[in-house]
C-alpha cells in the first residue's frame, strides 16, 4: 500500500527547515544559522514520529501453511495388515491426496500443486503396491514443503517422511502406516512455525523488520497470542521470526499491527520527556538517538543512507555534511539535519508498505 505524506506533515517540516536554512547576510557575504539545529531536535523527532506512525502498518492477517483446514480429503482407512488392507490403504491415500494438492476452495492452497501428483496405478499386488508406495512416500513429502506458486505460504516440515524406499509387503505396510496420520495432520494444518508467522505481505526485504513490534489482537484466533507483542529478530519477505519465540503458534487468521518500535524508542531517549515546545533535550548526549532513528527510517523503508550520517558519532550535529560547516550551531549542523529529515520523508513516500 503506497503512503501519502499528509499536508501536515509536509508543512511541519518546511518550518522546520526553514528555521535550519542559514541566512545569507549581503553586507559581509556571509552566512549564520538562524536558529541552532539541537534547539530544534524535539520538532525534528516529532516529526519523525508522525513519519514512523505513517509506516506503521495496520492489521495484518497471518497466513500459514493452508488458508483452510482441508477435512474433507482426510483418510479413515484401516492401517495396512495383509495385502487387501494394504491395496485399500494405498489406493485410499493416492486418491485423497490428489485431492488434496488441487484444492484451492477458501485458500486451503493459493494454488494448485500441478507437480507432486500420484500417478502410479492403483495396487492389487505386491509389485503394484510397492511401486505406489514409494511414490506416496516421495510426492507427499515434496508436496508438504511446496511453495512454488504460493502453493503454500509455508512449508510443513513436520510432516515430510523419508523412509529407504519398500521393497516387499511388509515395508509397505510399514510406510503407508506412518504417512497416513502425517498426511492427515498436514491438510489440517492452518498454522505457522513456532518461531515466527507467515504472511501474504511483502516486506520490504531480508531483516529490513528487526526491531519492530508486532502485537497481535486481543480478538485474535490464537487465545495465547492475544495481547501479546514481539520484536523481530530476522525476517524474510514474507515471514517474521521473534527473539524470544512467540507463547503459542500462530494460526492463519490470526491478526496483528506492526509498529517500528525500535525508531520509537530512540526518540523517546531523544526527546528525554519534552515536547516540540519546551527547551530543548542534550543533542550531545541524546543526539545519536536523532540520527540512529533517521538511519533506521530511512533503511527500513528501502531508501539510500547518505553517507554523512555516522551514527557512531557523539556529536551527530557537529557531522560534515555537503554543505559542511563547524559545530552544531553552525551551518553544517543544520544543513545536515535538513538534509537528513528530507531523505527520510522522500523514503517513507515512495515506500509501499505491508497492507
Amino acid at each position: 500500500m503506497a503512503i501519502s505524506i499528509p499536508a501536515i506533515v509536509d508543512a511541519q517540516l518546511l518550518a522546520l527547515q526553514n528555521s535550519l536554512k542559514p541566512v545569507y547576510h549581503a553586507d559581509t557575504t556571509t552566512f549564520s544559522s538562524p536558529t541552532p539545529p539541537y534547539a530544534l531536535a524535539n520538532r525534528a523527532a516529532e516529526i519523525l514520529r508522525m513519519l514512523t506512525g505513517l509506516v506503521d502498518s495496520g492489521t495484518m492477517t497471518v497466513q500459514g501453511i493452508h488458508g483452510l483446514a482441508d477435512a474433507a480429503d482426510q483418510v479413515a482407512t484401516d492401517d495396512a495388515t495383509d495385502p487387501t488392507t494394504g491395496y485399500a490403504l494405498a489406493n485410499a491415500l493416492k486418491a485423497a491426496y490428489n485431492l488434496h494438492i488441487a484444492k484451492t476452495a477458501g485458500n486451503v492452497h493459493w494454488a494448485a500443486d500441478v507437480t507432486n501428483d500420484v500417478a502410479a496405478a492403483d495396487a492389487d499386488s505386491e509389485g503394484k503396491l510397492i511401486t505406489l508406495t514409494n511414490e506416496i512416500k516421495t510426492d507427499f513429502s515434496a508436496h508438504f514443503i511446496f511453495l512454488t506458486g504460493n502453493t503454500h505460504r509455508y512449508p510443513d516440515t513436520k510432516e515430510v517422511y523419508l523412509p529407504a524406499d519398500a521393497t516387499n509387503y511388509a515395508t509397505c505396510y510399514a510406510i503407508l502406516n506412518a504417512i497416513k496420520p502425517k498426511y492427515n495432520a498436514h491438510c489440517i494444518d492452518i498454522g505457522c512455525a513456532a518461531d515466527g508467522l507467515g504472511d501474504t505481505s511483502a516486506f520490504t526485504g531480508a531483516n529490513s523488520m528487526v526491531g519492530a513490534k508486532a502485537t497481535f489482537a486481543a480478538g485474535t484466533t490464537t487465545v495465547a497470542l492475544r495481547g501479546v507483542s514481539g520484536i523481530i529478530a530476522a525476517n524474510t519477505v514474507s515471514k517474521l521470526s521473534f527473539n524470544p519465540v512467540l507463547p503459542a503458534v500462530p494460526v492463519t487468521g490470526d491478526t496483528y499491527v506492526l509498529e517500528y518500535s525500535a525508531i520509537d524508542n530512540d526518540l523517546i531517549v531523544l526527546e528525554q520527556g519534552k515536547g516540540s515546545g519546551d527547551g530543548s533535550s542534550n543533542p550531545y548526549g541524546a543526539g545519536p538517538s536523532l540520527i540512529n532513528a533517521i538511519i533506521m527510517l530511512i533503511a527500513k523503508t528501502g531508501g539510500a543512507v547518505p553517507s554523512y550520517l555516522d551514527i557512531h558519532s557523539a556529536e551527530p550535529f557537529h557531522l560534515g555534511s555537503p554543505h559542511a560547516g563547524a559545530g552544531s550551531q553552525g551551518m553544517g549542523g543544520a544543513m545536515l539535519l535538513a538534509d537528513a529529515l528530507q531523505v527520510a520523508r522522500d523514503s517513507v513516500a515512495a515506500y509501499t508498505k505491508p497492507a
